[in-house]
């Protein structure tokens, strides 16, 4: 028996929602992307789409739809590389933590409540 995987959400719905959300007119997305506005009315149709299509979008329309689509999946997977961003935050955490002990050591040197 098969496993049972979480479905994607249907691209050309998200691609659609953005649009309307930005105001964003199927014309001028034709133009820039090089495509004829026929095939942007077919995008809003796809249950699925080509990354490589996808990608061209997402670059367009200055939105990350790859991003949003990865992050249905599970939170225990991976990603393929460590985000800097919470690597940073991790090293500023154990930082704030290490000054709140010198400033601990320091009030009571002091005499500070």
């Amino acid at each position: 028996m098969a496993k049972e995987f979480a479905k994607s959400t249907h691209i050309g719905q998200r691609l659609r929602k953005y649009v309307t959300e930005k105001r964003i007119f199927q014309a001028g997305w034709s133009r820039e992307q090089g495509v004829n506005p026929v095939t942007i009315a077919r995008y809003f149709k796809k249950p699925t789409m080509r990354v490589s299509t996808l990608f061209t979008i997402s670059q367009v329309l200055k939105y990350n739809f790859i991003r949003e689509i990865a992050d249905q999946l599970p939170e225990e997977f991976p990603p393929h590389k460590p985000n800097p961003l919470q690597q940073e935050n991790d090293a500023l955490k154990k930082e704030i933590e290490t000054l709140k002990i010198k400033m601990e050591v320091l009030e009571k040197v002091a005499g500070v409540k």
